[in-house]
């Protein structure tokens, strides 16, 4: 069976078009990926950094289901500020039969991996505004951890009273972490490496997704981020057809704003305002005991350094910034032409780039493709 959204022609393995209310919404995203789910749960109860969290004396069924159960009172703050959110989790859940607990622990992965002793994935954005392109254009890399690629889903919401939007999540997940609605607002999530350690508060995802549901413009979703403190550390980009660009830089206890210098802005999970490099981990830190084997010892910010540094010098090296030029900057395998961990688009055994995403605000279209934008195809859809 196809299923079309317009002239669209949706992947039914990874791609959904609904709408309705919240829980509709979330029922049909549960319901059409079930086994997905499943299977993520079957991954998640064996990740690593689920498991070096766990007490040596206690049994690995009793510590998920009481993990699960602090999942769920994590998930608290987010559940009563954003209805939607909680209905939308429900639906999911209801959905794809699955225990609350265990969905509410597939939703910390998100903090999880915003845990510094654990991170070894982060995604790269680009933002280009007039005169340096024609057009505003906001794009992303999504790199994540190499066992939770199958889940990565786009979804087409189109609420009964809110604002019709594209985005990016996990099957699982009712927040999103990437996306571009029916006015022209474009976002995208990035991993922040900050000290500060995640508090229980409203997750950047619900955020993001509360944002592509109300918002037109860049102003309005600014508001989403004047409450403190933030669940954990990340750098969200927001841009809207008038090119209005900002990037939000937040640790749990802070945010700052970075806006476009000489029409391009660019991040790769490094923050660059002065305030937040205050609150962010040394330049010089290395992975301990809790990160994987083979990256022990290494400098956290090693990765972040190096591919910050070269989208920089891409974007210097263009006058003029057009789709085709930033299709070529996502594929980017540095000067040796030799993907590996530190290039843009990411190669390694523990993670990758997952997912590349193009999107244009005044023409209310994106550009995507699956898998790394080295090899994979692009697809476009408009709103």
């Amino acid at each position: 069976m196809q299923h079309y959204v317009g002239q669209h022609k949706l992947n039914f393995n990874r791609e959904i078009s609904h709408s309705g209310s919240a829980f509709e919404m979330g029922f049909e995203q549960g319901k059409r990926f079930a086994k997905s789910i499943k299977e993520g749960w079957e991954i998640l109860k064996n990740f690593g950094g689920i498991i070096a969290a766990k007490p040596p004396f206690i049994p690995t069924p009793i510590f998920l289901f009481a993990a699960g159960i602090y999942a769920r009172w994590f998930l608290s703050p987010t559940m009563e500020t954003f209805p939607d959110f909680s209905e939308r989790f429900l639906g999911i859940l209801k959905g794809a039969n699955i225990s609350q607990w265990k969905l509410a622990l597939l939703h910390l992965i998100e903090v999880i991996g915003s845990d510094a002793a654990r991170q070894l994935m982060g995604c790269s954005s680009i933002a280009v505004v007039p005169p340096k392109s024609d057009e505003p254009i906001l794009a992303k890399n999504f790199d994540f951890v190499n066992e939770f690629q199958p889940f990565g889903i786009m979804r087409i919401n189109m609420p009964r009273w809110d604002i019709t939007s594209a985005e990016f999540t996990l099957s699982a997940i009712a927040g999103s972490h990437t996306g571009i609605n029916k006015e022209g607002l474009a976002i995208t999530y990035n991993y922040g490496y900050s000290r500060e350690k995640p508090v229980r508060e409203i997750l950047l995802t619900a955020k993001v997704q509360q944002i592509l549901q109300k918002c037109k413009t860049v102003d309005e979703a600014m508001k989403y981020f004047s409450r403190k403190p933030h669940s954990s550390a990340g750098i969200i980009t927001i841009m809207d057809a008038s090119g209005k660009c900002y990037a939000v830089e937040i640790s749990p206890q802070y945010a700052a704003i970075v806006e476009p210098k000489d029409g391009f802005l660019v991040n790769a999970n490094l923050y660059a305002h002065p305030a937040m490099q205050r609150r962010m981990i040394p330049l010089g830190a290395r992975f301990g005991e809790k990160a994987p084997q083979n990256i022990r010892g290494k400098k956290i910010q090693h990765d972040n350094i190096m591919r910050t540094k070269r989208l920089k010098k891409l974007m210097e090296s263009y006058d003029k910034i057009d789709i085709e030029v930033i299709k070529k900057i996502l594929a980017d395998h540095g000067e040796d032409n030799k993907p590996d961990e530190d290039t843009i688009c990411r190669h390694h055994d523990n993670f990758g780039t997952h997912l590349s995403v193009i999107m244009l605000p005044v023409q209310k279209k994106m550009l995507y493709l699956w898998g790394k934008p080295c090899s994979g195809e692009w697809k476009e859809f408009k709103l």
